[in-house]
């Protein structure tokens, strides 16, 4: 009877162990509980809460076009553009097929000389001049890795050209001729646009690693490692460089400024809380975009942030589900929800001035889940990419649609102005506006 009696009161003991939160018996789970409670949020994720307001106010900006636009631009930030949208002229240089809108992870290279560098499905490089006439082209891959149809990026620096690859290559070719100076593997693929400064060449890889590297010859001079997570970001990460810092984003929305000659860290600011994993496999971040001294960036968990650039203390989160890269104009900032609202915000406060809902004028947007790909401003127009192919002509003022125009039967990408005139990329062609 006794052994029985201590054979209940065991069971009991360890029920009532296990089940009650307040036990220390086991504490796993209380310490889980506890650095949950410790752990800092930036922000709380809401639904998005857009609609219509301030229909009414009239915006206009200063005619003070960008003089950097899309020729080696280190701060992301595309503002007014020297193009007057008159879609007069089509031109279409057409390639081999890029596969899985992986073109969509790359961006065309302007030259300040006249030229354009893109790349096509089997990984060649082309060279060809504003008006599509054909330069050079060059392909330095094998048989075998044409196939697996590499996704390049490039930056240039006087007359040498960097290319980065998601097949860990990185490789320095002859601008003016396409010979190959010299090619190097990564232990990587690359997930980021490439930057250059200084004869420094900065990447960030699929280890959300931060290599820097020479220009002369290809050898590493340095690397940060962000904090190593098995998640890949769905886009490419975005870098900013200049003479003080380097700041990029990595795959869990960390931004990281790192000092440009040691690699030293100067400061990191989250944005997300990393205990919630299954969040951050969803989660897409707009390219981090400089203006004075500030840094914006916005993601599909309705936040856009601005960050001090010399501190990485956050200035104001504001609730807009945007994964489109912002446009800084002057006290402004513009951009587009992914829900279908041209939203413009105060720059220094991120209050929403004016929010116009675009969907409502577009025929089954919802019904056919358009998705919105990018923008650029124009003098008082702004053009929308949508993903059915077409483009938005948008009336800066008062944030009407103007015009809806078929730039392709497929997906394009953002449009790309150049010497006034407008480019998209599509997944086989270069497509020119006059």
């Amino acid at each position: 009877m006794t052994k029985i009696l201590l054979i209940l009161f065991i069971i009991f003991f360890l029920g009532n162990c296990s089940t009650n939160s307040d036990s220390k018996f086991w504490s796993k789970t209380n310490e889980k509980k506890i650095e949950k409670q410790n752990e800092k949020i930036l922000s709380s994720k809401t639904k998005s809460s857009l609609v219509e307001i301030n229909k009414n106010i009239k915006i206009k900006l200063k005619e003070s076009f960008d003089k950097t636009g899309f020729v080696k631009n280190k701060s992301n930030n595309f503002t007014i553009q020297n193009y007057s949208g008159n879609f007069t002229k089509k031109s279409r240089y057409k390639f081999s097929k890029i596969k899985n809108n992986g073109f969509l992870k790359s961006s065309v290279l302007f030259t300040n000389v006249g030229e354009i560098i893109y790349f096509d499905g089997n990984g060649s490089i082309y060279k060809l001049s504003q008006s599509f006439d054909f330069i050079w082209k060059v392909n330095y891959y094998t048989k075998k890795e044409k196939k697996l149809n590499p996704i390049l990026n490039f930056a240039y620096s006087k007359d040498t050209l960097v290319v980065v690859d998601n097949l860990s290559y990185y490789y320095l070719i002859n601008l003016n001729s396409g010979e190959l100076i010299w090619k190097n593997k990564n232990n990587s693929p690359f997930n980021s646009h490439v930057k250059i400064l200084e004869n420094k060449i900065f990447v960030v890889d699929f280890n959300d690693k931060l290599k820097c590297y020479s220009l002369k010859n290809g050898n590493q001079l340095w690397e940060y490692s962000s904090e190593k997570t098995f998640i890949k970001s769905k886009k490419n990460l975005s870098i900013i460089v200049s003479t003080k810092q380097i700041i990029f984003i990595n795959s869990l929305g960390d931004i990281n400024s790192l000092d440009p000659n040691s690699g030293e860290l100067l400061w990191q600011t989250p944005t997300q809380n990393t205990s919630i994993i299954e969040d951050s496999f969803s989660n897409i971040y707009s390219d981090l975009v400089k203006s004075n001294n500030s840094i914006f960036v916005s993601n599909n968990k309705n936040e856009m942030f601005s960050i001090n650039v010399e501190t990485g203390i956050v200035n104001w989160v504001q609730n807009i589900d945007s994964t489109v890269s912002p446009s800084v104009i002057e006290k402004l900032i513009f951009t587009f929800s992914n829900d279908g609202y041209f939203v413009v915000l105060d720059k220094e406060k991120g209050n929403v001035l004016r929010s116009t809902n675009i969907k409502k004028n577009i025929k089954k947007f919802e019904k056919k889940n358009l998705s919105i790909i990018g923008f650029i401003v124009a003098k008082d127009k702004i053009f929308l990419s949508l993903s059915s192919g077409k483009i938005l002509k948008i009336n800066i003022m008062d944030g009407i649609i103007e015009d809806v125009i078929k730039i392709d039967r497929n997906i394009i990408s953002r449009p790309y102005v150049y010497n006034k005139k407008m480019f998209f990329i599509t997944d086989g062609s270069l497509i020119k506006y006059n």
